[in-house]
């Protein structure tokens, strides 16, 4: 027997099937599956014994089946609620931090450094405008090219972070080397899988 697509064929020989016997996998009265038995040999192979036995161990492990299916919903289910309850905290702290000093660069920093942890980023940034509004430079940045990044101008649409700045809307970059718009910061390494947010 070999499955194709949701459908089963019998391949071989031209044999013909003597005997067969199906028995759904039921919870409840949802079908969960079919367990399938032939025979080739003989006619009359099964007996009633033998579909109720087979209907019990069916019954067993649609039960079995659908317990894995409910845990693994559980697990999802308590990880989403876990990791709602670190944003959550991360929120409450970031307004603690604002509300807590007066100093732009400092509230800069602490959220630079939340959404960093928040996100398990190796790096990140906060940018603002100067001058006249057509380049930006980090106030804050944090992780591993942190100081690459403070010395480094950002020109109002050019590379992604200046064409996202000009459109005035976030976007996730999951391969940075593949992006037109990618324009490498001096002094960092070219990263063979970098992604960008």
């Amino acid at each position: 027997e070999r499955l194709i697509g949701t459908r089963s064929i019998i391949l071989g020989g031209g044999e013909d099937i003597q005997s067969r016997m199906d028995v759904p996998m039921l919870v409840g009265n949802r079908v969960k599956g079919v367990i399938y038995l032939q025979n080739v040999d003989r006619e009359n192979a099964f007996r009633e014994s033998d579909l109720r036995l087979l209907q019990t161990l069916a019954n067993s492990m649609a039960i079995a089946l659908e317990n894995a299916r409910l845990f693994d919903e559980t697990q999802r289910l308590l990880n989403e609620a876990e990791r709602r309850a670190r944003e959550s905290s991360v929120l409450n702290d970031v307004g603690r931090d604002i509300s807590s000093t007066l100093e732009l660069k400092d509230v800069m920093d602490k959220i630079a450094h939340h959404a960093r942890d928040l996100l398990s980023a190796s790096t990140s940034a906060i940018y603002l405008p100067q001058g006249d509004g057509s380049y930006f430079q980090a106030i804050a940045a944090e992780g591993e090219i942190a100081a690459e990044i403070k010395v480094d101008t950002i020109y109002l649409g050019q590379g992604i972070i200046g064409t996202l700045a000009q459109l005035g809307q976030g976007e996730f970059i999951n391969d940075t080397n593949h992006d037109p718009r990618t324009i490498q910061i001096p002094g960092t390494p070219v990263e063979t899988e970098e992604r960008l947010m």
